[in-house]
């Protein structure tokens, strides 16, 4: 069976329990539920998929004839080095990707060392032996998927309310707030959500707030810039406005909170973006 994919990378889990876990991204092309053109999206199943999956012409993307091909670039994605006893990790995303994940894919990256886990709408079945299930489900399908390690819910959706899921048998239940112009609704949404039903915990887009990409040099290149303007923000600092802050950061030395509360009234030092 040959393989349709969209782009592999290195980078960082953006959501869900695994944020922050250093991953390769294997997506593969098309969906059952939305094509991926703009001009179907109103008439599509799924309205709110912010991904581009179309096509095979994305960063390492490509026709792979088998399955040891597509594993063996995937493995090549993962950096080598002094760390043999960390198992790669790959996530297997999409558009759907069980529409082409199957039992001889699986084999071929566990025969590597790699462990696997799934995005998927949860419409598909899985073949057995995937290391990490993360399920979002979509309005207006039949979900197939009923148990997992991970159930993940774009939030807020009229007529498709957490309650829904409650009684599924995942491990662990997630809300991430939908990307569109109304993300800081959503959020505060998601947020209060779950103060009041904790069973839920929120799942923000790492990589979206930080501005991960698909190339590691370009990550690396522009996150120092990135992370000091969310401090900023964050302990109420205008970017143009004195900050010994930069200081600190562009040092050894991390600063203190009393360094980070004496800035506000400090006309030393200052951000340089």
């Amino acid at each position: 069976m040959a393989y349709l994919v969209k782009e592999i990378f290195y980078t960082l889990q953006g959501e869900g329990l695994h944020a922050g876990k250093p991953a390769v991204f294997c997506r593969f092309s098309g969906c059952n539920l939305w094509s991926g053109r703009e001009e179907d999206r109103k008439s599509a199943i799924c309205k709110i998929c912010d991904t581009d999956f179309v096509g095979t012409n994305g960063h390492v993307g490509g026709i792979f004839e088998d399955a040891v091909s597509l594993a063996h670039s995937v493995n090549g994605a993962f950096p080598k080095g002094k760390y043999k006893n960390i198992r790669p990790f790959v996530v297997c995303t999409g558009g759907e990707p069980l529409l082409q994940l199957d039992m001889p894919l699986l084999e071929a990256f566990h025969d590597r060392n790699i462990d696997v886990a799934v995005e998927t709408n949860g419409t598909c079945i899985p073949p057995k032996g995937i290391d990490w299930v993360c399920v979002s489900p979509k309005k207006d399908t039949e979900l197939i998927i009923k148990s997992g390690n991970e159930l993940k819910l774009l939030y807020p959706q009229e007529g498709f309310e957490p309650e829904m899921f409650e009684k599924l048998s995942f491990d662990f239940f997630y809300l991430q707030p939908i990307y569109s112009p109304k993300l800081k609704e959503n959020t505060l949404q998601a947020i209060e959500y779950c103060l009041h039903n904790p069973q839920w915990r929120l799942s923000l887009q790492m990589h979206k707030i930080l501005g991960l990409t698909t190339n590691i040099s370009t990550i690396l290149k522009g996150l120092r810039t990135r992370l000091l303007k969310t401090l900023c923000a964050g302990y109420g600092f205008i970017s143009s406005l004195p900050c010994p802050l930069s200081a600190g950061l562009l040092s050894t030395k991390a600063p203190t909170r009393d360094v980070f509360m004496k800035g506000k009234m400090s006309k030393q030092g200052a951000f340089r973006f």
